[in-house]
């Protein structure tokens, strides 16, 4: 009997770390989804800021990119 609820603990503790685990993925997933979009949109303004005629100095304050990531744009 108390083997019995101790392999009844250990199978409910597998799946708790199991759904917990899960759960941290998907949002460490949606954080790099937000990470990737925030940089995407970041070199938008930069090109636009260059197409525009900003100099590189400005850009990279307004947007925090590197100066080569600007250049490459």
């Amino acid at each position: 009997m108390i083997i019995r609820e101790i392999s009844q603990d250990e199978h409910e503790r597998a799946s708790q770390r199991s759904r917990r685990m899960a759960e941290h993925d998907r949002y460490s997933d949606i954080a790099t989804a937000e990470e990737r979009g925030e940089i995407r949109s970041k070199l938008e303004v930069a090109k636009n800021m260059r197409t525009q005629g900003f100099k590189v100095d400005d850009i990279e304050r307004a947007t925090g990119l590197t100066v080569n990531d600007i250049l490459r744009l």
